[in-house]
């Protein structure tokens, strides 16, 4: 059986700040959409991934290259990682705050 996927909440063009291990911080705008998969009607994986907008180019290219950074805004935190200059991987749960 292929798995369903359902979107769990959307969050569209929220102001947020990404936070890395280090302790820099960026002020961010972005989207996010976690989902989850279901096999006959039963949950399995929970997944999440968006897109992100930086103030200019070299605060994206800092944000990127495998770093695992904190998401924190509209009314949600995060760990996530900076795939491309605009879009962002979540790689654990998405928590509301």
């Amino acid at each position: 059986t292929r798995p369903e996927r359902r979107v769990v909440k959307s969050i569209s063009g929220k102001s947020g700040v990404l936070t890395d291990k280090t302790g820099a911080a960026l002020e961010v705008r972005f989207s996010l959409t976690p989902w989850q998969d279901y096999v006959d009607d039963i949950p399995t994986l929970k997944s999440a991934a968006g897109s992100i907008e930086f103030k200019d180019a070299r605060q994206a290219w800092s944000a990127m290259g495998g770093k695992l950074s904190t998401l924190i805004g509209g009314g949600i935190q995060a760990d996530v990682y900076v795939d491309t200059m605009s879009t962002f991987k979540v790689t654990g749960p998405v928590k509301d705050i």
